[in-house]
């Protein structure tokens, strides 16, 4: 049995307002979330905070304006950021080929690392959108 990468704590009364326990995550995801949390004008207040460095966990609270649900705004995040590791993704992808075209092919290697490490990125943030959907099912 998997365990769960997302737990939810909040009132069936505000939902506006939830803290979200997200395992295995750290301040890279925090302060990214965050961040864009925080640009949305539809949420009053983001944080997160790393309980403590032995704790393999971050919490994560968000507190949307009214008729705002936490969930939605968190799902609204996680899918911007999906466009933003994409485009990522792609100029990367763009600016190596050039690289390589530019240069002779004894770097691919280090290049392919580096896709490889945009990919996971990328996909791990498509895991983390797909377990939030999930959640409201």
């Amino acid at each position: 049995m998997q365990k769960k990468k997302i737990t939810i704590h909040t009132t069936k009364a505000l939902q506006e307002d939830a803290t979200f326990v997200i395992t295995d995550e750290d301040h890279t995801l925090g302060n990214t979330l965050h961040f864009v949390l925080s640009h949305n004008p539809n949420v009053d207040f983001s944080g997160y905070s790393i309980p403590h460095p032995s704790e393999n966990k971050m919490n994560l609270r968000v507190q949307g304006k009214q008729n705002h649900k936490a969930i939605d705004l968190l799902k609204d995040s996680l899918n911007q950021l999906t466009d933003i590791s994409q485009t990522i993704e792609n100029n990367f992808l763009k600016k190596s080929q050039k690289f390589l075209k530019k240069n002779n092919d004894s770097k691919k290697k280090k290049v392919n690392l580096g896709q490889m490490a945009q990919k996971v990125l990328f996909h791990q943030f498509v895991k983390n959108k797909k377990e939030i959907t999930d959640l409201q099912n």
